[in-house]
């Protein structure tokens, strides 16, 4: 690989994907998520194989590198914007792949793998491979988003301590996302943060000239008072927010 596509993503709700959206109001305790920008997702190129951002085989080398890259394309932080950026290679063994600090979120190769159901491959020989399914690596890039809109580990589990929360999102729980959840501390900081705003009401669309099926009769209920609210297949694409 002589270049080194880099997908920077001013993330997107697949409402299609049902089996890993929680719901917001239910789940995370207000009506306010982030938005998104258009266009969502943009691809860049970068100068570098794969196998340089690896550097000497440091412990941070590998984020430190693709995080130079991504803001030499998307500017420093500045509190007005976070970018998720998937980088299509791999960390070394034992250096840290997916990660982030306010504005962005890196995530490796192997992300975007397992979001697409293909099998990853694991930075060491003796690893297994990560077989817990997309909804996983879903969690993964609602961990690194966090620390994108500036949320920091929970107290005390770097540490070790047994007070850990240790199925919070922002510490393992993103393992069995949607199955996880916000610290009330996390859910303030989001509060207060300008790339959060309250949702707007959907509004359901529709494609003419096709009934209901099984998988779309759930949502045939948003409006059942409509009288056409069941003439197809609806879309909920209406955006949810910005990533600025």
């Amino acid at each position: 690989m002589t270049d080194t596509p880099v997908t920077c993503m001013r993330a997107r709700s697949n409402t299609r994907s049902g089996a890993c959206r929680p719901s917001i109001k239910a789940n995370w305790g207000n009506n306010e998520t982030f938005g998104l920008r258009k266009p969502v997702v943009e691809v860049f190129k970068t100068r570098h194989r794969a196998s340089w951002y690896q550097g000497q085989l440091g412990r941070n080398d590998f984020f430190f590198n693709v995080l130079a890259d991504a803001i030499a394309l998307a500017g420093e932080p500045s509190g007005a914007f976070a970018w998720a950026v998937y980088i299509d290679a791999d960390p070394a063994c034992g250096q840290i792949g997916g990660a982030g600090i306010p504005g962005f979120a890196v995530l490796p190769a192997n992300d975007l793998r397992g979001l697409v159901g293909h099998s990853n491959r694991p930075p060491c020989l003796d690893e297994p491979a990560d077989l817990a399914g997309i909804c996983r690596w879903v969690g993964g890039l609602g961990h690194e988003l966090g620390h994108a809109f500036g949320l920091p580990h929970p107290d005390g589990c770097e540490t070790g301590s047994p007070a850990c929360p240790s199925s919070a999102l922002m510490w393992l729980g993103f393992r069995e996302y949607p199955s996880t959840f916000l610290l009330e501390e996390d859910k303030a900081l989001l509060r207060e943060s300008p790339l959060f705003e309250p949702i707007a009401p959907l509004k359901p669309r529709f494609f003419a000239g096709h009934s209901c099926d099984e998988r779309t009769r759930w949502r045939c209920e948003v409006e059942p008072a409509v009288p056409w609210a069941c003439s197809g297949p609806i879309r909920l694409d209406t955006p949810l927010g910005h990533l600025r």
